[in-house]
């Protein structure tokens, strides 16, 4: 799932992140799914890595289905 919310962040934001952030960023929707926040209530995440290491494997399209990831 982190693998698949990288890419989302990505495409979505313009985040290029690391998998260690989609992971975060995975962590924190499964948390908010379980627990509601109210409407004054802020959630941080922090993101501690870059994508740039990433390229040829989370942001690469063939990787990722190699991995399992993505379907053909």
């Amino acid at each position: 799932d982190s693998a698949i919310v990288t890419r989302r962040l990505a495409r979505e934001e313009g985040l290029l992140l690391g998998w260690s952030c989609g992971a975060a960023t995975q962590g924190a929707l499964k948390y908010i799914e379980e627990n509601p926040l109210g409407k004054d209530d802020i959630m941080v995440i922090i993101m501690p890595d870059s994508g740039t290491r990433y390229i040829h494997k989370v942001y690469n399209d063939e990787w990722m289905k190699e991995q399992g990831f993505l379907e053909e």
